[in-house]
């Protein structure tokens, strides 16, 4: 019994310490008094409403990824046409380093009537010329569209005009046959199987040694 007594009032006899030991260090609250006022900066600055802030991204051009298919923004020339960032193959030609969405070149979607395209295929088939859509017409000096071909002249007597329009006839437009529909002539019977006049006939055998020497020399390539 004495030994819990004695055990009890150590107890509180310590307790009564604690607090006097906690506020006797005045150190840990020197953070709480109020700061003085010499040694104050408050009065040194001054306060603006609208002070000067640099922006993070302070860059003049903004680079363009070549994946990418849309646009964000609107991009300036020097922007849009820059070259490409990183490593280049040396090997490649210009032709190979240049923008292209499939083998042969850059492809775009665009409307296609499909009687015009037949209707210009079959004129230069025709008349060796055809519209060109990639490019403007050009004037001549009676203020009249003029459609040029670089591929072939185009004849005076077409006038730029398309096979669905009527131009004048040209001399081999209507080639007359050889005739001879006398069935008394034997030899010389030629009936509906007539050429045309100034056609140049080849024999067979001739066709056939050219078509053999082709096929030798695939095979020697080979």
């Amino acid at each position: 019994m004495l030994n819990i007594k004695n055990y009890g009032s150590s107890s509180e006899e310590e307790g009564d310490d604690e607090p006097q030991k906690e506020h006797s260090n005045e150190t840990l609250l020197t953070h709480l008094k109020p700061v003085d006022p010499e040694l104050s900066v408050a009065k040194t600055m001054q306060i603006c409403a609208a002070p000067v802030v640099v922006p993070t991204n302070n860059e003049d051009s903004r680079v363009l990824v070549h994946n990418n298919k849309e646009l964000t923004h609107n991009p300036k020339y020097e922007e849009l046409f820059a070259p490409t960032y990183g490593p280049e193959n040396p090997f490649q030609t210009q032709q190979m380093r240049a923008t292209r969405n499939m083998l042969s070149g850059y492809v775009e979607k665009a409307h296609l009537s499909e009687f015009q395209f037949e209707n210009q295929r079959r004129t230069f088939t025709s008349y060796g010329y055809a519209v060109d859509p990639s490019t403007e017409p050009i004037v001549n000096e009676k203020g009249e569209s003029v459609v040029v071909s670089a591929m072939v002249a185009a004849p005076e007597e077409s006038e730029g005009k398309t096979v669905f329009e009527n131009i004048k006839k040209r001399p081999l437009d209507k080639k007359k046959r050889v005739r001879n529909d006398n069935p008394e002539d034997i030899t010389g019977f030629l009936g509906p199987w007539g050429g045309y006049e100034g056609e140049k006939s080849f024999q067979l055998h001739e066709i056939s040694q050219k078509f053999t020497k082709l096929i030798l020399f695939i095979k020697m390539v080979v």
